[in-house]
Order: structure tokens, then C-alpha cells, then sequence
């Protein structure tokens, strides 16, 4: 579980998924960012510049 964190309180997000964890209470919403492993690296030889 990720924490909401304040000068001088500390609880669990109320709501947390693979996306994201928001608290309504305090307005706090972290967003998860990754990329998919097949958009790592991109394989040069597949297409060319154009």
C-alpha cells in the first residue's frame, strides 16, 4: 500500500490500482507511469526513416 503524508498525519490511499492512488480526502492523486516492454526500445530495423 503507497501512504498519503502530511505535516503531521499518515494513512493508506483509499483508492489504489495498477494506474493510480487518489485520496478524495486531501486531493493527492499519483499516477503510475511504464512503458510496455515492447515499446522500450524500438527496433530500428523494422521500418526505415522516412
Amino acid at each position: 500500500m503507497t501512504r498519503c503524508v502530511g505535516d503531521d498525519w499518515s494513512h493508506d490511499f483509499p483508492v489504489e490500482d495498477s494506474v493510480q492512488a487518489y485520496c478524495e480526502e486531501h486531493g493527492v492523486r499519483l499516477v503510475w507511469k511504464d512503458l510496455p516492454a515492447e515499446a522500450s526500445v524500438p527496433d530500428a530495423a523494422a521500418e526505415p526513416a522516412t
